[in-house]
């Protein structure tokens, strides 16, 4: 509602919507599908899945495509970047062990406030 109240006309703002959405979708689908704790398929299976689930549209070209600079929160980074490079074992890795989302996200802000760049 607010996009088409005052942005009504900026495709641009539209666009970066849509992306924001598409890629929320996509976290929250490997979240919930392929890296849930409770999930009983083995993990061949669920390497599997996430493989075909990460090459198909809208999500293929969503991850490839999508600009970190636009993402602030760490966990998404994390999991967006990982998705791009196929790395299913980190991923499983990192949502079985939380304390991982923590680290990185601890450590690239220390970087940021010592003004190391990526």
């Amino acid at each position: 509602k607010c996009i088409e109240k005052y942005y009504r006309n900026d495709e641009e703002v539209k666009e970066l919507y849509k992306r924001y959405k598409i890629i929320a979708l996509a976290t929250d689908s490997m979240r919930l599908n392929f890296f849930h704790k409770d999930n009983p398929n083995p993990r061949k299976e669920r390497k599997k899945e996430f493989s075909e689930f990460i090459a198909t549209e809208p999500f293929k070209s969503a991850i490839e495509n999508y600009d970190l600079k636009y993402c602030d929160s760490w966990d998404w980074r994390l999991v967006i970047s990982l998705a791009k490079k196929k790395n299913f074992g980190l991923l499983d890795f990192a949502f079985a062990h939380k304390i991982v989302f923590r680290l990185y996200g601890g450590i690239n802000c220390r970087l940021k406030k010592l003004g190391v760049k990526k």
